[in-house]
């Protein structure tokens, strides 16, 4: 876990959230804002595996920015609010996978939660690189599925005719099939 985002909207907890983290981790590249403009602005800008939340921002409360970085980004979030809004949000959060903590946050508490949003943000990146893989897969089959269609249509070859040809390019002038796809769409849309 190397950059974190930190918003709070006083300085003071700030620095008291960044000795926590060097406590815990370490090193790590800590990015502070303390309004939700700035934090969301900070998530586009920097390749961020963690986003901590002490309620309220200075612009903001903050808990409608940790469900969307928790659904749209995909980036474990922790939010520390106080202890009557924890009651009333703690849960709705956990639905949408935030950290619910409420102040005063205890050393051990507070450690045991950023190890857990370690984790989940292991688990997050493994599973958006596996849905990345995934969507190459499919864009690839649909690209060779169209350029076997071409061949069929083109020059009469059956589906496994054509199947193989393609597999057989790949293979001889040691690119992808999707290369072989994409040279083949190019060569029939011209005609």
């Amino acid at each position: 876990m190397n950059n974190i985002l930190l918003a709070a909207g006083s300085e003071k907890t700030l620095d008291l959230l960044r000795k926590m983290l060097g406590e815990v981790l370490g090193e790590a590249n800590i990015v502070s804002v303390s309004g939700g403009s700035d934090a969301r602005l900070s998530l586009k800008e920097n390749d961020i595996d963690l986003v901590i939340i002490n309620t309220p921002m200075k612009d903001e409360q903050g808990i409608e920015f940790a469900v969307y970085t928790a659904e749209s980004e995909r980036n474990p979030v922790i939010l520390i609010t106080n202890p009557e809004s924890y009651s009333r949000v703690g849960k709705k959060l956990e639905e949408h996978g935030v950290i619910a903590m409420k102040r005063p946050v205890e050393r051990k508490i507070f450690s045991c939660a950023l190890r857990d949003a370690i984790v989940f943000g292991r688990v997050f990146d493994r599973l958006k690189k596996e849905n990345l893989e995934l969507k190459e897969s499919i864009e690839e089959t649909k690209l060779v599925n169209r350029a076997k269609g071409m061949l069929m249509s083109h020059l009469n070859m059956t589906e496994s005719q054509a199947h193989r040809y393609i597999e057989k390019q790949a293979m001889d002038l040691r690119v992808s099939k999707k290369n072989v796809s994409q040279s083949i769409l190019r060569t029939y849309y011209n005609k």
